[in-house]
């Protein structure tokens, strides 16, 4: 019996979109770009906009009006690069790595849970799988 690739694409595509709109509103909404963007500088410590939308793939336009959202709420800082007076450094403002930080704490909590219901096994594959993916597609 031959894998019909495209219904399974059709049905991890539905998955999804309801795992996404299902019963956790909250956490949907705080899975968006902002969230990523303030994960990535917690990470990096500092980025430009430009390694920001390259690390995020969307376009620099994104980028920026998010950087004017995340500012006018004080979670970053914008800086003018000493090594390159042309370019803009990003950081997190203490009250960004602490909101960051916090919201990091609650996507483990839930993620955990998530896991812990699948089993062990069921949650090794999941991640394994997940990684695999994820190398695919940034190969």
């Amino acid at each position: 019996m031959t894998v019909n690739y495209t219904e399974l694409a059709n049905e991890l595509i539905q998955s999804l979109i309801e795992s996404r709109i299902g019963k956790e509103p909250a956490l949907s909404e705080k899975i968006g770009g902002e969230t990523l963007l303030l994960y990535y500088l917690l990470e990096k410590g500092e980025a430009a906009p430009s390694d920001l939308a390259w690390a995020m793939g969307v376009t620099s336009a994104r980028v920026a009006a998010a950087l004017n959202d995340l500012e006018s709420k004080e979670l970053i800082k914008r800086k003018i690069d000493t090594n390159d007076r042309r370019k803009i450094i990003v950081s997190l403002t203490n009250k960004g790595i602490n909101t960051t930080k916090t919201t990091m704490s609650m996507f483990v909590e839930r993620f955990s849970s998530l896991l812990q219901k699948l089993g062990e096994d069921d949650a090794k594959e999941y991640i394994r799988i997940t990684k695999k993916m994820s190398e695919l597609v940034f190969k």
